[in-house]
Parts: structure tokens; C-alpha cells; sequence
């Protein structure tokens, strides 16, 4: 559904264009004539680069929060690479007490992969990545990269 055959803003009847005004409501548009809708979309952008200085001078930082997983706020700010180091690290010494744990499960009889990763997840040992269900194939990829090392 569009309202009338005229520009919404300023009432002309030049070359329209139909905006949607919400997307949860995708069949009500309104129409705009091209000078109208540039202008309009010159003011949103001003508005927003406007909003995001007004949010940065009050200490908003932006960005992803996952690059700087378990890094304080001020190593956030020095980059996401501080972010996937310290990711690394913790992967690693999850993975390190997961091995442990395997090779317990080894020399007590159990083998296959399904086995262990069933007896992993019952015994609430983390996956690297911090995950609670252990998978055949998560195994399969911790012990590849434990013999490659």
C-alpha cells in the first residue's frame, strides 16, 4: 500500500520513489520525490555520524566484544590481535587438560572416539573453544593436532 501519487515531504508530483517505512511491515511504503529522498538520506547520515561522535565522546568504544575475549577494557581498545592471542591461550590450556583427561580414558579401556567424547561431555570437560558437548569429530581434530605437535 503507497500513499498518494505525491512526494510525502514536499507534496510534488516529479520522479517518486517508494520507501518502506518499517520492515515489519513490508506493503506500506510512502513516496519520496529523488531531491526529497537524497536530502532525507543526507540528514539521516549526518545524524548518525552526529550520534556515534556523541557516543564516542562519552567513551563508547565500538566494535566486536568477541576480539577481546577475557582482555581488560584498555587492551580491547589496542586492537582485536590482543583479542585472538588471548583466545589462543585459553584454547590451548583447555585443550591441554582435555588431552589429559583423554588419555586417562585410554588407559582405562575406552578408544573410540564417540566413547570419549560421550565420557567427555558427562565429566563436563570444556572443549577448547569453551563449548560444553564433545563431539566424535572434536576429538578426532584434538588428538590430529596434539600428534602434530
Amino acid at each position: 500500500m503507497a500513499f498518494g501519487n505525491h512526494c510525502a515531504n514536499c507534496g510534488g508530483d516529479g520522479k517518486l520513489q517508494e520507501q518502506r517505512v518499517l520492515q515489519t511491515v513490508p506493503d506500506v511504503t510512502i513516496r519520496f520525490c529523488q531531491d526529497c529522498r537524497n536530502r532525507l538520506r543526507e540528514q539521516h547520515v549526518s545524524l548518525v555520524k552526529a550520534g556515534i561522535e556523541a557516543a564516542r565522546a562519552r567513551g563508547v568504544v565500538f566494535g566486536n566484544p568477541n576480539g577481546s575475549f577475557g582482555v581488560s577494557t584498555e587492551a580491547a581498545r589496542k586492537g582485536g590481535k590482543i583479542g585472538v592471542v588471548t583466545r589462543r591461550r585459553n584454547s590451548l590450556a583447555r585443550a591441554k587438560g582435555a588431552l589429559e583427561v583423554i588419555g586417562e580414558l585410554q588407559a582405562s579401556g575406552v578408544t573410540s572416539l564417540s566413547a570419549i567424547a560421550r565420557a567427555l561431555t558427562e565429566r563436563g570437560v570444556p572443549t577448547s573453544e569453551g563449548g560444553a558437548a564433545w563431539h566424535a569429530t572434536t576429538v578426532k581434530r584434538l588428538l590430529h593436532l596434539n600428534a602434530r605437535q
